[in-house]
């Protein structure tokens, strides 16, 4: 259900829970820490055998996370109130400032293609206004942890499992994400649509990895990519 990553630059995911029992549990732990970046980080990710860190080697997930920053948990916590879920104060938390990561469980596996669609979606439907920048399958999170001195929070919720769409589309203009896939029968539009290469890139999938291996990570990208235009003209 999540890997665990011992530092910011740590590419190796670790078994980190393997039930949502033991997820709660290791995220109920806050740690009283100065420097966030000494801390360590986590993600709802289910990695390929061998692969390191990144969106290309991210198989599926089975939760979602939204970051809420400088938001009250008590907006959405109407809302969430029938879900299962936890909710844990990041290290930027303040009194009137609030800062939370909330953790979500899904009733299936979400395929990484399928993930832009329903992170979309759930951020949607449930009204969290989440931070766009983490829709990423491979984003990483801070496990839990707090300045000396400052308040830190830890709230957890008993209900149904969220249950994600199958093959949702979102209807919301998002920014374009490296790791989703151009659907075939559009790709080419895309691709001569000057507002498609004008949308910021979200370069984060890189976080961590060497040169060589961001290098071949975008030899393997550009290659799909031909090999999906190619596809296209000779239709």
């Amino acid at each position: 259900m999540a890997v665990f990553f011992r530092y910011l630059r740590d590419v190796e995911p670790k078994p980190f829970a393997s039930t949502w029992v033991e997820l709660r549990e290791a995220l109920g732990k806050h740690v009283e820490r100065q420097d966030k970046t000494r801390g360590s980080l986590w993600s709802p990710a289910v990695y390929r055998p061998g692969a390191t860190r990144g969106n290309s080697g991210v198989e599926a997930l089975w939760c979602f996370v939204a970051d809420l920053d400088g938001q009250a948990l008590a907006r959405v916590k109407r809302t969430l109130s029938r879900l299962t879920y936890l909710a844990y104060t990041t290290h930027s938390h303040r009194e009137g400032d609030e800062h939370w990561h909330v953790v979500i469980p899904l009733s299936r596996r979400v395929d990484a293609d399928e993930w832009a669609n329903v992170w979309a979606w759930a951020n949607d439907s449930l009204g969290l206004n989440a931070d766009v920048k983490t829709c990423d399958p491979a984003r990483i999170f801070y496990t839990p942890q707090h300045p000396k001195g400052s308040p830190f929070a830890f709230v957890a919720n008993e209900g149904r499992l969220l249950t994600p769409p199958k093959h949702h589309v979102s209807t919301a203009v998002s920014k374009r994400k490296r790791s989703v896939p151009l659907p075939r029968s559009r790709s080419l539009t895309y691709l001569l649509d000057e507002r498609w290469w004008n949308q910021p890139i979200d370069l984060s999938q890189y976080d961590g990895m060497t040169q060589a291996e961001i290098h071949r990570d975008m030899q393997r990208e550009w290659a799909e990519l031909r090999a999906r235009m190619t596809a296209e003209n000779s239709n």
